[in-house]
């Protein structure tokens, strides 16, 4: 039951926010006169976008879980009967570790900031592309300024993401020794 739910849920979000997202940045390539070079990058961004989201909602899923069933689990302990209670623990139990496990492994965090980061970067070069061929001074300035202030931002988030990950790598390794 909850694979369905997880199913109809990406689903759901690959479809609608994938989509929108597929339409907001088909009009960077849409243009390009050679239909190779066009389609190798839609397949491209179409590719950087569905992993994106994939990753994240996997990331998000497995992290709220995580979180959920530890609170189950105590009020479960607080007020059940002593076989149903024990029962209820060793799922929820098995389940944190699995939802840990499956996150380490998969890195499905790590990925996702990857896949999100190529992507906006993919978007940046396509946008300078089309500034290159706009007459207009004022306004090709003001689009590579914009995507100036745009890839600070972003260069700002994949920091603070780096760092997060570097604490947490830090914190594991003083635990082992």
């Amino acid at each position: 039951f909850l694979k369905f739910i997880y199913k109809i849920r990406i689903n759901f979000e690959m479809k609608i926010l994938g989509k929108k997202e597929k339409e907001d940045i088909e009009i960077l390539y849409e243009n390009i006169p050679n239909e190779t070079e066009r389609l190798r990058i839609q397949s491209c961004v179409e590719w950087y976008i569905e992993h994106a989201i994939l990753y994240k909602w996997i990331f998000y899923s497995l992290s709220i879980i995580g979180i959920v069933l530890p609170l189950v689990v105590t009020a479960i302990n607080a007020v059940g009967n002593e076989e149903k209670t024990k029962f209820v623990t060793i799922i929820c139990s098995v389940l944190i570790s699995l939802c840990a496990s499956l996150l380490t492994l998969t890195k499905c965090h790590e990925k996702w900031t990857l896949y999100r980061s190529t992507l906006e970067s993919m978007k940046r070069v396509l946008m300078h592309y089309w500034c290159e061929k706009e007459e207009n001074r004022e306004i090709r300035d003001l689009i590579l300024e914009l995507e100036e202030c745009m890839e600070a931002e972003h260069l700002k988030w994949a920091e603070f993401v780096t760092a997060k990950e570097s604490s947490k790598n830090n914190e594991k390794t003083n635990e082992d020794k």
